[in-house]
C-alpha cells in the first residue's frame, strides 16, 4: 500500500512523472474585504464609460472603415444601423458592399486548400500540435462551407452588411463583458489599482481599435473571395481572434510583479 505523501505526489504528476508545481494563486492566495472595492467599481465605471462614449466610439469605427473602403477602392460605404432594447439603444455599424459570386473555380479552389490544409496536419511535429488543431479546425469549418454552396448556391441568408454589423455588436458586447471577466480573474489578485486600471483600459483600446480594421479585411476579403470564405472569417477570425488578443494581454499583466504583501496600494 502506498504511503499518504506517494498518494499525495502521484496526484500532482503529469503523464511523464514530474511533479507540476503549485500555482502561487492556490500557495498563498489574500483577499482583503476592502479589495471588492476594485472588484466591483472598475468593471462598472468602465461600463458607464463606454456606454457614454457608445456614440463617438460608433462614428470613429464608420470613419475607419470608411477610410480604409476609399483607400482600397472598394464600392461600399459604412451605415451605422441602431440596436433597440427597450429604452436604450446601441449605434452599430454596418459595410454595405457587394460579394463575388461564387465561381466553379473558385469552390473547386477552397475545396483543395481545405483538403490540403487537413493532410498538412498529419505530417506535422507532436509540439505544433496546437497549430495543427487549429488547422483542422479551419480546415473543417471550410468544407463545412464548401459542401453547402455546392448544395445551396445562392441561398446563403447573409450579405457582408449583416456579417459586419453582428461583428461590430460583438465587439461592443466584447468590450462590455472583458471588465468583469478582469474583475473577476484578475482583480481579485493585490496588483493595485493602477496595474488593474492600466490592463483594463488597456484591453478596451485593444478591441476599440481592433474591431473596424477587423471588420474592413473581413469585407474586402468576402467582396473579392466570394461569401465562401464567410463561414470561416466569422466563426474563425472574428469574434475569437479578438478574444485570442484580449487572453494575450492578461497573460502579460499576470506576469508582473505583485507587491509584497500583497495590497490595494496605489504605489
Amino acid at each position: 500500500m502506498q504511503s499518504i505523501s506517494d498518494v499525495d505526489r502521484l496526484s500532482r504528476a503529469n503523464l511523464s512523472g514530474k511533479v507540476i508545481p503549485q500555482h502561487r494563486a492556490l500557495r498563498r492566495f489574500e483577499f482583503p474585504s476592502r479589495r471588492w472595492l476594485s472588484v466591483l467599481f472598475i468593471p462598472i465605471a468602465f461600463n458607464a464609460a463606454l456606454w457614454w462614449l457608445r456614440a463617438p466610439i460608433a462614428v470613429i469605427w464608420s470613419q475607419i472603415a470608411e477610410f480604409w473602403l476609399r483607400l482600397l477602392a472598394l464600392p461600399g460605404h459604412c451605415l451605422t444601423l441602431d440596436v433597440s432594447w427597450r429604452a436604450a439603444s446601441l449605434p452599430v455599424p454596418a459595410i454595405a458592399l457587394s460579394a463575388s459570386p461564387a465561381t466553379p473555380f473558385g469552390w473547386t479552389l477552397g475545396l483543395v486548400i481545405s483538403a490540403l490544409v487537413w493532410l498538412l496536419t498529419a505530417v506535422l511535429p507532436q509540439w505544433l500540435t496546437p497549430l495543427k488543431y487549429v488547422l483542422r479546425w479551419c480546415s473543417l469549418v471550410q468544407l463545412t462551407a464548401q459542401i453547402y454552396f455546392w448544395f445551396w448556391p445562392t441561398s446563403f441568408p447573409h450579405a457582408i452588411a449583416d456579417i459586419t454589423h453582428v461583428e461590430f455588436g460583438a465587439g461592443f458586447a466584447l468590450m462590455f463583458i472583458a471588465p468583469w471577466v478582469h474583475a473577476l480573474t484578475y482583480h481579485i489578485f493585490g496588483f493595485g489599482w493602477p496595474r488593474k486600471i492600466g490592463l483594463t483600459a488597456l484591453s478596451l483600446l485593444y478591441v476599440a481599435a481592433a474591431t473596424p480594421l477587423l471588420m474592413t479585411v473581413h469585407a474586402w476579403l468576402i467582396h473579392h473571395m466570394s461569401l465562401l470564405v464567410a463561414p470561416l472569417l466569422y466563426l474563425i477570425f472574428g469574434l475569437l481572434f479578438l478574444i485570442a488578443g484580449l487572453v494575450g494581454l492578461y497573460s502579460w499583466a499576470m506576469s508582473w510583479r505583485m507587491p509584497e504583501p500583497a495590497d490595494e496600494s496605489w504605489s
